[in-house]
């Protein structure tokens, strides 16, 4: 069968053969014999079988020596820059059954990106854009940390004569950077080597672009790349100058490292600005950073750093990606080094192929380690497998023993001693790559700073007086209750609070307290014959009594947790203090009125706005049942793809609909497993499906992960969200852009998606660079957005039809808000008018039993419940808000309820985990929603009406009297009665 990515024998191929048969090619004499021969054979066909094509060019040679003679041949010749290469599976195959091809001279990156980009996404048929509305609701990602002023300062005062010679639209890019780009900064807690446990912290905000634009945009401007960089050097020591800052209260992590990028630019010639850039800091500040090299350092900058070590000797330096560094900088910049790092792109090449051949990988990961110092692994996605791997290696004697090995990426699980550092600085956005030893070293850990001491209870106390006074509040007494107990007592203004500050303390406190915290802080892990680099014991403080419906129990960050609780930050300083969205359901409703805009212009044109912002890789489509969702994710794919073959730029899209994938795959939350499963339409080859994954990361495709809610619900289960999320928290990347559509009550069911996908962790994931996730909801049609609508794609004639039924039959003004609703009237518009004219106001039955049906036909695909016990559930819900006296049920009353119909309509004898598997379809139900408190409701009163008369119905029917009793009926429930009483009139749905 031919190769998908062979190339027939072409004037390319004949061209590259014959640069390939000149001398200087680096083909050996024996190569280029071979070369005309093997250009006769691919003349007859494109893919050859190997065996054969050995005997054509060699056929006097035995078939080692072809085999061999041929290896060397393809090496060589796709090496010599010819624009094809020779291709042949790369397996221990028998020769016998390979074949050889010519391809193109293109990445595998490259490649897969041209596959996607050549097969779009199925089309849905019978959707059209006029149906839908115009408005949307859209929120700009929020500005954190900006330096304007002192940027211009510093330009002022370094540059002189020349700032003030600079265009006006220079001098403005200048300023403004602090609010455009992100600079990354790695945190490291005290008693850790630096830099190889931390986490990667964004502190700038605003739009945020790739510093590859920023290149562009500086040289047309006539900036240089030395100012540009020692720009944003300075916007990087000014976040950590802020960081310490919001962090001083903390006597605990006032030793912790913070790691910068220095560009080689800033190390040419004089290195002026640089100098000038680490002279405005001082000698403690300095001594806390650590500069991480690039693979773009030569012997020039490695002489200018040591003039800078030798001018300021508390500097402290890291090689990164020292895969990709010459030999000889990696010797001389050992001298220098306080770690070395492997990069995300080598760790994960080397990862893929580790199971299939652990010594070989090992000692790829191991060969660039210097001596004596730390060794970190970017990008590591299986934490337990590399762990398995090396402990194996250290066993087996592959692994030298006192080699220390780090690992960084999202499959490290958090290390608890880091969770305070999450809560305490506000107004940062959080990334969430963390590091892990991956085991522990025969040295040990290096010794911690002196200023990490553990916090006295004094000091803690004297760290949350600094944080209050920095909130504009002041400590009037303070007083230990009784001396030596423990407990302090702070008076603020006529409020009274009290703290346990040590084990045991608050045993008798007063019930009517405004808040009990205890503070015992944590002790270091002790070591014990436990898996290696995991501690197997901790010591725990004692939980202080509850003390009212106030009590707070907070760790180590109660500090600012309790300067928050005594003056409560508003609805915007807490979901966008942080840079993100904090998606728990109260706080996402009552804020939604005033953070978000009104936008005039439609959803996918927002899209299409947001597909062009680097700082904002995720977009979030959320909105009701049949508010069309999936359409308007498709329609955005297709115009995405319009603009590429207009423009010649863009991502290419790749569609994934998770009701293709099935559960067990969503469950083990691995992208590449996704990507096979909901990408079949993209037909890419076996072997490119990891490099797919990797072009999704890389930015190079857009992905579209549709109907989130789809496996929601069916991934309840302790830790099966856990492993979903991990699809896409590993689908993002420094320049990703990734689109995922829900509904939107499932982001405000804080009981489930929310707690357990953790939605901000994506907007400020280490992946994302920290910048907010844009968020458009799809609003419903307005009555003049119905007409409108209707004016564009029907008859006049039909549209007084459909205008008629809505007015008459009660409910269908709410259904029609839907546009999928909408378009299932307009397509059985004579039908149900002939029901109206039979039937009048009661027909409201028969066409509410058909919408019922064709919309659970229409989920019959992601619905675990059959068609006629789904109906029951909802009868028995409706049935539980009547004679509640509100159409809207917790969701622990609602699941007995659903248990009580379960086991009836299956005599007892359910399916396993009835529960479970109900209560995860009527959460996705389109019958019903979540309101704000996370209680399930009937997405329309009429919705709740119908399911009534129709159980209430059946009970007359079978002569249950008993369970007519309740609160008098609305008018539409009993003329939702009266039309099921009379007997319905079939119609098809």
């Amino acid at each position: 069968m031919p190769r998908r990515d062979a190339i027939a024998f072409s004037p390319q191929i004949d061209d590259a053969l014959l640069k390939a048969a000149r001398k200087g090619s680096g083909l050996t004499r024996v190569d280029r014999e071979a070369l005309a021969p093997l250009g006769a054979a691919f003349r007859s066909a494109p893919v050859l079988h190997l065996a054969a094509l050995l005997a054509h060019l060699w056929p006097t040679a035995d078939r080692k020596t072809a085999l061999n003679r041929f290896h060397q041949l393809k090496r060589r010749f796709n090496t010599s820059g010819t624009g094809v290469v020779l291709c042949s599976p790369s397996d221990n195959s028998d020769p016998e059954a390979k074949e050889v091809w010519f391809e193109s001279d293109r990445s595998p990156l490259e490649r897969v990106i041209a596959q996607v980009a050549a097969h779009p996404e199925p089309e849905r048929a019978g959707y059209s854009a006029e149906l839908f509305s115009p408005r949307i609701r859209g929120r700009m990602p929020a500005t954190l940390l900006t330096f304007p002023a002192e940027v211009v300062e510093f330009c002022e005062s370094e540059l002189a004569e020349a700032w003030r010679a600079f265009p006006e639209e220079a001098r403005a890019f200048l300023a403004s950077l602090s609010s455009r780009f992100m600079p990354m900064v790695q945190v490291v807690p005290p008693g850790c080597v630096a830099c190889v446990r931390g986490f990667e912290l964004l502190a700038s905000g605003g739009r945020g672009e790739v510093y590859g634009e920023l290149m562009r945009q500086a040289k047309a401007l006539g900036v240089s790349l030395e100012l540009l960089d020692a720009v944003l050097l300075l916007i990087q020591m000014l976040t950590v100058q802020e960081l310490r800052r919001r962090t001083r209260y903390l006597p605990r992590y006032s030793g912790v490292y913070y790691s910068l990028n220095l560009s080689p630019p800033l190390l040419a010639d004089t290195f002026r600005l640089a100098r000038a850039v680490i002279r405005r800091f001082d000698e403690e500040e300095r001594s806390a950073l650590c500069f991480e090299m690039t693979e773009k350092f030569r012997l020039p900058e490695v002489r200018a750093l040591g003039h800078l070590l030798r001018e300021f000797g508390d500097l402290k330096f890291a090689v990164d990606d020292v895969n990709d560094h010459h030999l000889l900088t990696v010797a001389r910049l050992g001298t220098y080094a306080s770690f070395t790092k492997l990069s995300h792109r080598y760790v994960q090449d080397v990862l893929h192929r580790l199971p299939d051949d652990p010594a070989a990988g090992l000692a790829d990961l191991l060969k660039h380690h210097l001596s004596g110092k730390p060794h970190v692994l970017e990008g590591v996605e299986d934490f337990e497998l590399v762990k398995d791997i090396f402990e194996q290696g250290l066993e087996a004697g592959r692994v030298p023993r006192g080699v220390q090995i780090y690992a960084q990426g999202f499959g490290c699980a958090l290390d608890s001693d880091w969770k305070p550092f999450l809560h305490v600085p506000a107004g940062f956005g959080w990334q969430g790559q963390y590091a892990l030893p991956l085991r522990d070293t025969d040295t040990g850990p290096a010794d911690a700073p002196p200023s990490s001491r553990p916090p006295t209870p004094r000091d803690f106390l004297g760290a949350i007086e600094d944080a209050l006074r920095a909130r504009g509040r002041q400590v009037a007494r303070r007083r230990e209750l009784p001396t030596g107990s423990g407990l302090f007592e702070l008076t603020l203004d006529d409020r009274r609070v009290v703290l346990a500050a040590t084990r045991g303390a608050g045993a008798a406190v007063s019930p009517d307290l405004e808040l009990v915290i205890p503070d015992e802080p944590a002790a270091p892990p002790e070591r014990g014959p436990g898996r290696r680099g995991h501690a197997t014991g901790r010591k725990k403080g004692t939980k202080a009594p509850a003390a009212g419906p106030n009590a707070i129990r907070l760790g180590d960050f109660l500090a600012r947790e309790l300067a928050a609780a005594v003056n409560p930050p508003t609805d915007e300083e807490r979901l966008v203090g942080r840079g993100l969205w904090r998606f728990s359901a109260r706080s996402y409703y009552q804020a939604r009125g005033h953070l978000e805009r009104q936008s005039s212009g439609p959803a996918v044109e927002t899209l299409m706005s947001w597909a062009d912002e680097p700082a904002v890789p995720i977009a979030y489509l959320l909105g009701g049942y049949g508010s069309g969702k999936t359409f308007v994710a498709r329609t955005f794919c297709q115009q995405v793809r319009q603009k590429i073959a207009r423009t010649g730029r863009g991502r290419a899209p790749l569609y994934i609909d998770l009701k293709e994938v099935p559960e067990a795959v969503a469950r083990t939350g691995n992208l590449e497993d996704v990507l096979r499963s909901g990408a079949a339409h993209a037909q890419l080859s076996e072997a490119d499906w990891r490099h797919l994954a990797h072009a999704i990361r890389a930015g190079s495709v857009l992905l579209v992960i549709d109907g989130l809610d789809e496996k929601a619900g069916h991934l309840a289960e302790k830790g099966a969200l856990h492993r979903f999320r991990r699809v896409l928290h590993s689908s993002v990347g420094p320049t990703s852009k990734v689109l995922v559509t829900s509904r939107l009550s499932v982001f405000a069911d804080g009981a489930t998606l929310l707690r357990e996908t953790r939605v901000e962790e994506l907007a400020a994931s280490g992946r994302v660079g920290g910048a907010d996730a844009r968020l458009v909801e799809l609003l419903p049609l307005t009555r003049e957005e119905r007409a409108a609508v209707l004016a564009r794609t029907m008859p006049t004639g039909d549209i007084e039809r459909i205008e008629r039924l809505i007015a008459t039959v009660p409910g269908l003004e709410d259904l029609a808000s839907r546009p999928v609703a909408l378009r299932w009237m307009a397509d059985r518009g004579r039908e149900l008018e002939q029901l109206l004219e039979r039937r009048g106001k009661l027909a409201c039955g028969p066409i509410f039993e058909a919408f019922a049906s064709a919309w659970m036909a229409r989920d019959e695909e992601k619905s675990v419940l059959v068609p006629q016990l789904k109906l029951a559930v909802m009868e028995s819900l409706a049935l539980a808000c009547w004679r509640g006296g509100c159409w809207a049920l917790s969701q622990e009353a609602a699941q007995k309820l659903v248990i009580a119909e379960v086991n009836a309509f299956y005599g007892g004898s359910p399916p396993a985990d009835p529960a479970r598997a109900a209560m995860a379809d009527i959460r996705s139900a389109a019958f019903l929603t979540h309101d704000d408190t996370g209680s399930l409701r009937f997405a329309h009163a009429a919705l709740a009406e119908f399911f009534l008369a129709r159980r209430l119905a059946a009970c007359v029917r079978d002569g249950a009297t008993d369970a007519l009793e309740g609160p008098a009926l609305s008018e539409g429930a009993r003329l939702f009665l009266a039309s099921l009483a009379e007997g319905s009139e079939p119609a098809e749905s």
